[in-house]
């Protein structure tokens, strides 16, 4: 790694831009500012974070402490079972499923609401959905998106 030099005053700055959005008086060295940058809260002080990811498995640590919604949906159409659902936390989820799947191109898919999709514990999503196409697609990646605390 190279050496620069760094004007003090662009660290001050930095700090004091961290500071005022995260409303603390707190010292930081440069090697303190990328976290204390990561760690601002955004999106009016709500204390909400989104976190995103890929999961072959039906439980899922989204690294959020409390899950409020939930959005899992696959790219892929391989077989017979769930293709995306929109959950809000333990309560009734909208889900797209595929209830019939030909290597020939014939899919039947339909959308319907269950009242128990998913259980969530804190920040762990499981997927209790299953029958009527429901389950999870054989062979299929899903991407997720869970907004909590």
């Amino acid at each position: 790694m190279a050496n620069v030099i760094v004007n003090d005053q662009n660290l001050i700055n930095i700090a004091n831009a961290i500071r005022e959005k995260n409303g603390t008086a707190s010292q930081y060295r440069p090697s303190d500012m990328a976290a204390a940058i990561k760690n601002i809260q955004v999106g009016g002080g709500s204390g909400k974070r989104v976190e995103t990811g890929t999961t072959t498995s039906t439980t899922i640590n989204t690294g959020l402490s409390r899950v409020e919604n939930f959005i899992i949906y696959t790219e892929q159409l391989l077989a017979y079972g769930m293709m995306s659902a929109i959950c809000k936390s333990n309560s009734e989820a909208i889900i797209d499923v595929c209830t019939y799947y030909s290597q020939w191109g014939q899919k039947d898919c339909m959308v319907h609401k269950v009242s128990s999709a998913i259980e969530i514990t804190g920040g762990t999503v499981k997927w209790i959905a299953s029958g009527d196409g429901q389950d999870f697609m054989a062979g299929a990646t899903y991407k997720w998106i869970a907004i909590g605390e």
